[in-house]
């Protein structure tokens, strides 16, 4: 039989960043490098981080209002009441 549960997009995006932060993290802790180092790669790893994910919201923003246009067609209203 099927699982009726499903997994959602957001949860399996949410599933694998937290296994490649998990996996960054246990990467620097048994690296042999520095602290300065270590701390220098982190750094440059959050930066990329922060860039990935405000690529992501401009795209998920982009997308919702594609959504909205097709939605507000379909259904026959537009803002303010009916078409």
């Amino acid at each position: 039989m099927a699982d009726d549960r499903g997994s959602s997009s957001a949860g399996v995006l949410l599933a694998f960043l937290s296994g490649a932060a998990l996996g960054a993290v246990a990467a620097l802790l048994l690296a042999p490098h520095t602290g300065r180092e270590s701390r220098e790669q982190l750094r440059g790893y959050a930066r990329r981080a922060e860039g990935n994910l405000r690529d992501l919201a401009g795209l998920a923003g982009a997308n919702s209002g594609r959504s909205r246009g097709r939605r507000e067609g379909i259904c026959g209203f537009e803002e303010g009441g009916l078409a």
